[in-house]
């Protein structure tokens, strides 16, 4: 993307995203800038967070006090109502205000909320995101790698089922945290070897004529699993997860 091109869209989000009212930033924006849904959504704003703080910290021309601002403005919205602390669950959507509208059974909310946190903690060093995105982070862990019935699941399903995105957004949530947390990278490196291996579970080759496709969903062991979900796709989720493995593969070679 041109840099006037990123230009724009920075100036753009800066001006029409943030809620100067209530804290927090839209995302249902119309071309002109006009909100049409004061809906507010967990990954966007996580997602707008760790950006505008990671531009701020690395990239000299956005060493600006109100990009600084801005994001911790959205942190402080998103510290006070995205997530319930006694669980560690990260609300999906919530209202203007902030009162929560929908929970997830997934680990998403909870891994743009690590990213925001840790890298708040990179740019201002203050203990409360650190806590925070180490408590998630471990949360996260042990829903993954333990049990993930706070996630909801009260019911283990018939046939065990790995998807992708699972290991995929687990090894980008390693990846930034070990830039905050240098004394866990063992237990990070552990981690990242059991993502790896569980990403490489995905990519399948039926055939010579058909050559390799990475599936969305095999079997916990690998493999291809019958019906509708064992014949998805995810381009998305197949480009970052390749994405992720080629930047563990040059921090380690």
């Amino acid at each position: 993307m041109a840099d006037g091109v990123k230009q724009r869209l920075q100036e753009f989000y800066k001006q029409h995203s943030v809620d100067e009212e209530y804290g927090g930033f839209f995302s249902c924006l119309e071309a002109d800038g006009s909100v049409y849904d004061c809906s507010k959504y967990s990954w966007p704003m996580c997602r707008q967070v760790w950006m505008l703080a990671r531009l701020y910290h690395e990239v000299e021309r956005f060493h600006l006090p109100r990009i600084l601002e801005v994001a911790s403005k959205g942190a402080e919205f998103i510290l006070k109502h995205v997530q319930k602390e006694a669980t560690g669950r990260c609300f999906l959507s919530l209202t203007r205000e902030g009162r929560p509208v929908k929970l997830q059974r997934t680990i998403f909310s909870e891994a743009f909320y690590v990213m925001a946190m840790s890298e708040m903690y990179r740019v201002t060093s203050e203990d409360r995101y650190k806590v925070r995105a180490d408590t998630t982070m471990s949360k996260i862990i042990h829903w993954v790698r333990v049990d993930n019935s706070e996630l909801g699941f009260s019911v283990t399903p018939p046939t065990q089922v790995s998807s992708l995105s699972v290991p995929m957004i687990l090894l980008m949530l390693i990846g930034q945290m070990e830039t905050v947390e240098p004394g866990r990278v063992a237990e990070f490196s552990s981690l990242a070897q059991w993502c790896v291996e569980e990403i490489s579970k995905h990519v399948i080759q039926r055939s010579d004529s058909e050559g390799l496709m990475v599936l969305e969903s095999v079997g916990k062991n690998g493999g291809e699993i019958s019906g509708s979900s064992g014949r998805l796709m995810n381009p998305g989720y197949a480009i970052e997860a390749g994405w992720f493995l080629l930047e563990r593969a040059a921090k380690e070679n």
